[in-house]
């Protein structure tokens, strides 16, 4: 939580490996949002906000795989320049993961 800015005051639910609270709707499975992203990315780009996005996918997702979210990230922004790539993302030493960082052009 702490790592995500999220704090105990500003979530009243306590936060588990999985829990049940999230419902998804059929519906939501086929609604696209990379125009969203797009947009926001472009926003961010062209100076008219200051754009920081987190985009986490787990290695064994079954919605959606490693790949795909790779994919996606390519495609919301053709012009984007990966400035790191997969650098070890570690916790107690101990490798829990990989993260990019991305240059989105020109601002």
């Amino acid at each position: 939580q702490r790592a995500l800015h999220v704090y105990p005051e500003s979530s009243p639910k306590n936060w588990s490996a999985c829990t049940d609270d999230v419902i998804y709707s059929r519906t939501d499975v086929f609604t696209p949002t990379v125009p969203l992203y797009k947009e926001l990315v472009e926003k961010g780009v062209n100076g008219l906000h200051n754009l920081k996005m987190l985009v986490f996918s787990g290695d064994d997702d079954s919605v959606c795989a490693t790949s795909g979210t790779q994919t996606w990230l390519w495609d919301i922004s053709p012009n984007a320049t990966a400035t790191r790539s997969f650098a070890p993302w570690r916790v107690e030493g101990q490798t829990a993961g990989f993260w990019t960082t991305y240059d989105m052009g020109e601002r």
